[in-house]
């Protein structure tokens, strides 16, 4: 897997994962009405994170190296050694 896949990947996850928070905190936020108070669920949840923008290709590569021990530098390096 690339490290832009992965980043993919997991930006795919945690997208997923903020989307069932706000499910949850609608539900919250429904509870909470039926009982008389205005609660939004953006109160629930606070404020939306910004988007960072795309990490770069070296970054990514770093990232991959220090996560797992493995990326594409450390495969040319050990290309280079045999």
């Amino acid at each position: 897997m690339s490290p832009k896949e992965f980043h993919a990947l997991h930006k795919c996850y945690k997208e997923h994962m903020e989307h069932l928070d706000w499910q949850m905190a609608g539900l919250k936020s429904f509870y909470a009405h039926c009982n008389g108070q205005k609660i939004s669920a953006e109160e629930f949840m606070g404020k939306k994170a910004k988007n960072k923008p795309y990490p770069s290709n070296e970054q990514l590569e770093n990232d991959l190296e220090s996560l797992f021990g493995c990326g594409p530098k450390k495969a040319a390096k050990e290309a280079e050694k045999e």
